[in-house]
């Protein structure tokens, strides 16, 4: 019989949020009957306590169930600040600085992420499309 391996989480990363959480857990109620419905198989509802525990806190973001399992989304249809820094924070730690970039067009300082394998790309996404009907695009 083969276990089905899942990739570990990335713990130092979420601390010392997990630390505070197990310390928090034994004094709220909320994060009780959270983790009560998770250890129960009740997830949607677990999810739903910890979303309202995520709205009273301020931020806007949620846990939400995807086919793939759980994700994080937004609740403001304009992410925060915050939300926006902390992605490009995960991008940089992840792959450095290289993918951010500013559109080579002489006329235009749009700012884009190069989403290319090879982070290739040159222009923003209204002037790629103008260079590559010119035949002036300069990205293979």
């Amino acid at each position: 019989m083969s276990r089905i391996r899942t990739p570990v989480p990335p713990f130092a990363a979420f601390e010392p949020g997990l630390s505070k959480f197990e310390k928090l857990a034994t004094q709220d109620p909320r994060i009780r009957a959270m983790v009560s419905a998770t250890v129960s198989g009740r997830l949607d509802e677990a999810c739903a306590l910890l979303n309202a525990m995520l709205e009273l806190s301020g931020t806007s973001v949620q846990v939400r169930r995807v086919p793939e399992g759980w994700a994080l989304t937004t609740t403001d249809a304009v992410e925060s600040a915050a939300e926006c820094v902390s992605s490009l924070a995960h991008l940089i730690a992840t792959d450095g600085w290289r993918r951010i970039k500013v559109c080579e067009k002489p006329s235009c300082t749009q700012i884009f992420i190069d989403r290319t394998n090879g982070s290739i790309r040159l222009y923003c996404d209204s002037h790629r499309r103008s260079a590559d009907r010119q035949g002036t695009l300069r990205e293979p």
